[in-house]
């Protein structure tokens, strides 16, 4: 009925019982305390109520408010038995309760918030929650919390649950709290101004609603989280502000499950900062968000990244300068680009380390004194995507056991300004024109490949091996110090698909390097092979000179040097070539047996004078 105003201590129901409100004065006098005692209470029409609002001495029933309408509650609100609050209104309905409320938990108990149908249906609590309990359990509903609050036990948040802290760095209660999202269920950080810090804990899961994230942040806000997250299985995070909008996390990650940063708004940007080391267990996903790695003590990354650009959102994978390693010494970094945007990997520490590059994306080597070592772990891996810079040259260090392949690769950045390679160990495998790329291979190093590549060292201990098994490698010049070891593959008579050939459009200083022969099949008698051709050959290789006979798993090649080239020629038994400088000697012979036969001659006539 409406219209009432009667004075009682409390108006409700007790243990399985229900009561039906159907008027905003059903509870009487707004000093009447509106009391749930096991039982439950239903609010029927649009209202308001004003009275404070009671639970008994703990029981085994659970204390409950089902609302069917929009429903403001404004009075506090006591929980000493736990209690829930239910939407069950279709559509959009709301439950408010006051600003100025204040709500307390009672140690043991918890307060609990529902929704019947979606979180379409919402809840909103402006008031100060405190108190020692077990904190608040919600699902079903969009829940809203920017009051200012100090309850323990945090927020558990349900598999159709989204729990939205607007406001304020105290919505979610005490800092030593922790705050659960489970597979399914979203915590969002709203209207938080133009920077916060955040203290909770979280424990997180799955990829919530619509795929969104587990934890999102909105609002174009610069937030600090410095509390850790837990993975619970494969969990992903957003940022869905502008490019002002930073995320950055603070503390820990740890927990088993892949981790997926994404964004759906303009490029916001999710950093991992802070002293702490990240030790979860799972694959990084970095998609169409910015993510900045700069943690100052340890590890951002510990696993294996993918990171691409989609049809509407660049994307940018960045190792800050600021710290030590950031990503996992052994770890792959996948980075693809959309046809329409763009993906960047890039690191301004020259300190670290990968265990490979691979994927079609843009590896930004910009600036001296910056660029990653690929290698750790032994790995091995194909990159086919874009060296881009702006200004200034780094050097891209390749080291174990591995081999990192560049397959249709190409430079896209400042003229004179290519990154250098530095190959310590393992081998890299040019298969594009990256002819301005210089090239130092080092003790243990391999160079191999069909692409083009700029001026060459191969230091002592180093090896330059033409080709892909065979096949042809253009360089822009090269020195071979003596130590260094020129691999030459023969497997017939046709260069780049029979054997190894090696074009220098520079200087080939040969410097009394290593010749080692890898014959896999015999050319015919006399093929001329010309394994380098360059604008000028100097030197020669170790302790071959000029018509030397190599011998090959039983074959014989005879080597010769010119100004412009270097040839082997296959031998039949007992046969010498006629190429190159041993047509003098050929000459030379002839001239000397000449001269031997007319000497003979005269002698044999003399003695026969003296007869």
């Amino acid at each position: 009925s409406t219209g009432n105003d009667y004075a009682a201590t409390t108006v409700g129901a007790e243990s399985n019982g229900n009561f039906r409100c159907a008027s905003a004065s059903c509870f009487g006098d707004e000093a009447n305390d509106i009391y749930v005692g096991g039982g439950g209470i239903a609010l029927l029409v649009e209202a308001t109520y004003n009275n404070n609002i009671v639970t008994s001495a703990p029981t085994s029933n659970v204390s409950q408010i089902n609302a069917f309408e929009d429903i403001t509650l404004m009075g506090d609100v006591t929980v000493s038995s736990s209690m829930r609050f239910t939407q069950t209104g279709t559509g959009t309905k709301t439950l408010d309760f006051s600003v100025g409320a204040t709500i307390s938990i009672a140690s043991g108990q918890n307060l609990a918030f529902f929704g019947a149908n979606s979180t379409d249906s919402s809840i909103n609590v402006p008031s100060s929650i405190e108190g020692t309990g077990d904190g608040i359990v919600m699902d079903d509903v969009t829940l809203v919390l920017n009051g200012v609050s100090t309850f323990e036990g945090g927020v558990s948040v349900g598999s159709d649950g989204i729990l939205r802290a607007v406001g304020t760095n105290t919505s979610l209660g005490d800092s030593a709290s922790t705050t659960t999202v489970n597979e399914g269920g979203m915590l969002e950080f709203d209207q938080l101004g133009v920077s916060a810090t955040l203290p909770w804990d979280l424990s997180l899961a799955g990829e919530g609603p619509d795929g969104e994230g587990a934890m999102v942040l909105r609002s174009n806000s610069a937030i600090t989280y410095n509390g850790d997250i837990l993975l619970n299985g494969d969990t992903t995070i957003g940022n869905t502000g502008t490019s002002s909008a930073l995320l950055s996390l603070f503390g820990k990650i740890s927990g088993t499950g892949d981790l997926t940063f994404i964004s759906d708004g303009d490029g916001g940007i999710i950093s991992m900062s802070g002293t702490e080391v990240n030790d979860y267990v799972g694959e990084t996903n970095v998609l169409g968000v910015r993510l900045n790695l700069s943690k100052t003590a340890g590890l951002s990354v510990p696993g294996n990244i993918y990171a691409a650009s989609d049809s509407t959102q660049d994307a940018l994978l960045v190792v800050g300068s600021n710290g030590g390693n950031q990503i996992a010494d052994d770890a792959i970094v996948e980075i693809y680009q959309d046809p329409l945007t763009n993906l960047y990997f890039g690191s301004f520490n020259e300190d670290e380390v990968i265990g490979s590059l691979t994927g079609n994306g843009n590896f930004l080597v910009n600036g001296a004194n910056q660029g990653v070592t690929i290698g750790g772990g032994n790995q091995s891996g194909t990159f086919s995507g874009l060296f881009t810079n702006s200004a200034n040259t780094s050097v891209i260090t390749k080291i174990g056991t591995g081999t990192w392949t560049l397959t249709d690769a190409t430079y896209a950045g400042t003229a004179g300004q290519e990154p250098s390679i530095v190959i310590e160990d393992g081998n890299v495998v040019f298969g594009s024109d990256l002819s301005d790329f210089p090239v130092t291979v080092a003790d243990g190093g391999t160079l191999k490949g069909t692409g083009s590549v700029g001026s060459t060292t191969i230091e002592s201990g180093g090896t330059l091996s033409t080709g892909n098994s065979p096949g042809c490698l253009t360089l822009t010049d090269i020195t071979l110090n003596s130590g260094s070891v020129f691999t030459q593959e023969i497997a017939g008579g046709t260069a780049c698909a029979d054997y190894d050939r090696t074009t220098i459009s520079g200087n080939a200083d040969l410097g009394g390097a290593t010749l080692n022969v890898v014959l896999s099949a015999t050319p015919s008698t006399g093929t001329v092979l010309t394994i380098i051709n360059a604008v000028a050959v100097n030197g020669t290789f170790d302790g071959l000179s000029d018509g030397d006979i190599i011998t090959v798993d039983g074959v014989r090649f005879q080597i010769n040097y010119t100004p412009t080239s270097v040839t082997l020629t296959e031998l039949a038994n007992g046969d010498l070539a006629t190429t190159g400088s041993n047509i003098l000697n050929n000459l030379f012979l002839g001239f000397t047996l000449f001269l031997i036969g007319i000497a003979i001659s005269r002698k044999a006539r003399n003695f026969n004078l003296h007869v």
